[in-house]
């Protein structure tokens, strides 16, 4: 690229258009600001200099490097533009790339992604004409993604795998990414061990090409599945490998990603010395960045492990500082999590009116922020309904056999019949016995899988009751020994933290009463426009009057009914706007769109940095799973309000999923069916 932009220094006129052409491709992804403005130079060209293929072509550079830009509008105004050029003058690849830009405009600015497929459907038949099996590849990979995000994970799952069919495109290094987004399927289901296999054959994959920056992301990503399948070991391994990698990218972010997942592992092992060696180095690196957020979480990491060696000093030293910072930067989340930790170290220490006043101010903290979510990542707690089902085949099958017997010893008198029957029955009862068997292996497992997860569920609730309860036991005694000067103030102090206590035992409750069926629904017909109408005024105010942007896009026509629970999908929207609030830096934005498409309610809530990692998006309803520090930071709640917002729109027979959204931050993408009634 050097070279060419030397070359282009001596270039005048038209002959400037084809190296402008290069580079602006070239930049696309690397520097898209500086690719917008090479495309503009050579847009100005050539309306001196017309050459269809060449506009096309440029148009297409531009639309990436709006996209990448987060210009969503004038992306889509031009990938339009191009469309039409296309259809009018341009070739069949030209009509295809044009149409493929229209579906990736659609999916990034409405959200479509049936109407996104129909686009590369069209692409996909232009290509088959060609007999271009790489696009082939690449556009049915692109169609197997947009059934991901749309929740049909079959139908994604089945474009995958005939894009990987075409030898042109197996051939490729983006095959990789395929390989890899098989392996996301199985991530998003909490299938961690079959998830494993496939981030293998994508890195494999990479190998066979020989560049650092892919095969280092699917070390990440596969190590991120060992965390999760609870395989400290082999995450260890490929963190070790990835590490060496990212140091030559020169990737500072993934290499602090590298060193805090090494902590935690190391952590988890309980090698607390070289868990802290790790941290040490995501600090550093953090500093490097002069990332605050990133830094505030390295000392709270550090401080955790240093209580935890009983080096109380270092500790308090960490977590001081981690607290001073987030003083610093006015960040409430931060300084509400740094109070908790040194009200926590004081508890250890046995200076319970230090931790009391640290509890206070972590929980006036915590007041300050309106209608705060619940932590991040939290999934259903069993597959309860799946065991149920083993259970009543388990019990079929035994009815089955008990009524072959009868029918056998009806029919003795028939010696013939007898025979015949005897050995279809014995071969019948082998096979069923097996059956059973199976049944009751797998029933084990899963007996013992909700064992497991009870054990879990009843650590997570002891760990969500523990600081309520610390702090009731700090207010009495506070008040047994006269250390307060506001008694009644204290009081009232006591009915807040109870009140917590009891939201905390209603929101364990819902999930229970969601994991066994007995959720309900007091369903009624309500008009979508203005419902949702009146819904976003009040959004708006509590958003604007928290300092961040709001904006709306609300494509319904005033003749259309949606049948819900009216209290409970506000709470699930009222909810993730919360979220949004909670973990969107200021001064961010919140967009909220919806429209009616097909049969079917749409709603998307997105919001600006920080975002999550690609290859964490899986995993943002697993229980209490932690993503980058700068969108897990600990917020207090009782860590189950994203499972109860996908329980209520999973009994309303909806979906709920996560995206990287186009401002740098998150998109939670809801579909809800506009009726009820029985399919």
């Amino acid at each position: 690229m050097v070279a060419l932009e030397e070359r282009l220094k001596s270039l005048t006129g038209q002959d400037r258009i084809p190296v402008l052409i290069e580079l602006s491709g070239y930049y696309v992804e690397e520097d898209p600001e500086k690719a917008s403005v090479l495309a503009e130079e050579t847009r100005q060209l050539l309306s001196r200099y017309p050459n269809n293929s060449q506009s096309l072509l440029i148009n297409h550079h531009l639309a990436n490097a709006y996209f990448n830009l987060g210009k969503v509008e004038q992306a889509a105004a031009l990938v339009i533009e191009n469309e039409k050029l296309a259809l009018e003058k341009g070739n069949l690849d030209e009509k295809a790339t044009a149409a493929k830009d229209i579906a990736y405009s659609i999916m990034n600015k409405e959200g479509n992604y049936l109407k996104a497929i129909a686009y590369f459907q069209q692409a996909l038949t232009d290509y088959r004409e060609l007999k271009h099996s790489y696009e082939i590849g690449v556009t049915l990979s692109d169609i197997g993604l947009m059934y991901y995000y749309n929740g049909d994970y079959d139908q994604a799952l089945s474009y995958y795998n005939q894009a990987l069919e075409q030898g042109g495109y197996i051939q490729k290094i983006e095959a990789t990414r395929t390989f890899s987004d098989i392996a996301q399927v199985y991530m998003h289901y909490g299938r961690y061990h079959e998830a494993i296999p496939h981030y293998n054959k994508a890195l494999a994959h990479a190998r066979k090409f020989d560049q650092a920056t892919w095969v280092a992301e699917q070390l990440l990503n596969a190590s991120v599945a060992y965390l999760m399948d609870k395989n400290n070991d082999k995450a260890i391994v490929y963190l070790n490998e990835a590490l060496p990698l990212e140091k030559t990218i020169g990737n500072q972010h993934n290499l602090f990603f590298i060193n805090k997942r090494l902590g935690e592992a190391y952590r988890s092992k309980e090698e607390y010395s070289r868990a802290l060696e790790y941290h040490r180095k995501a600090l550093a690196l953090a500093t490097e960045m002069d990332s605050k957020a990133l830094i505030i979480q390295s000392q709270i990491d550090l401080g955790i492990i240093h209580s935890w060696l009983e080096q109380y000093e270092d500790s308090m030293e960490n977590f001081q500082k981690a607290l001073t910072m987030a003083v610093e930067i006015d960040h409430l989340d931060m300084k509400a999590e740094a109070h908790k930790n040194v009200s926590n170290l004081y508890k250890q220490l046995n200076n319970h009116e230090k931790a009391y006043e640290h509890l206070a101010e972590h929980h006036k903290f915590k007041a300050e922020q309106a209608a705060q979510n619940h932590q991040d990542q939290v999934s259903e707690l069993s597959d309860t309904f799946k065991t149920e089902q083993i259970v009543n085949e388990f019990k079929l099958l035994t009815h089955q056999e008990e009524l072959a017997q009868l029918k056998f010893q009806h029919q003795r008198n028939y010696a013939l019949v007898a025979f015949v029957l005897l050995v279809l029955l014995v071969t019948f009862f082998i096979y069923r016995q097996n059956k059973k068997r199976q049944l009751v292996i797998q029933r084990s497992q899963m007996m013992a899988e909700l064992v497991e997860k009870k054990n879990q569920l009843l650590a997570d609730v002891s760990h969500e009751l523990r600081t309520p309860l610390t702090v009731l036991q700090l207010k009495v005694e506070a008040l047994q020994h006269n250390l307060v000067r506001d008694v009644n103030a204290s009081y009232d102090g006591l009915i807040i933290k109870i009140g917590e206590i009891n939201r905390l035992i209603s929101d364990i409750y819902q999930v229970a009463q969601s994991d066994i069926g007995a959720l309900k629904l007091d369903l009624a017909e309500y008009n979508c426009l203005s419902t949702l109408t009146s819904w976003t005024q009040e959004l708006e105010e509590t958003v604007t009057a928290k300092g961040y942007k709001w904006s709306q896009s609300i494509d319904i026509p005033d003749d259309i009914s949606i049948s819900f629970d009216q209290g409970k999908i506000k709470q699930v929207i009222s909810n993730l706007i919360d979220n949004s609030m909670t973990y969107t830096d200021l001064p961010g934005q919140i967009v909220f769109d919806t429209r009616v498409r097909n049969d079917r309610l749409d709603i998307r809530i997105q919001d600006s940095a920080p975002g999550v990692c690609k290859q964490e998006l899986p995993l943002i309803f697993e229980r209490l799973y932690r993503v980058e520090a700068s969108r897990s930071r600990a917020t207090g709640g009782s860590g189950l309000g994203l499972s109860i917002c996908k329980s209520i729109i999973e009994a309303h027979r909806g979906t709920i999923m996560s995206s990287q959204s186009h401002y740098k931050g998150l998109a939670i993408t809801i579909h809800l069916p506009l009726s009820q009634a029985e399919s």
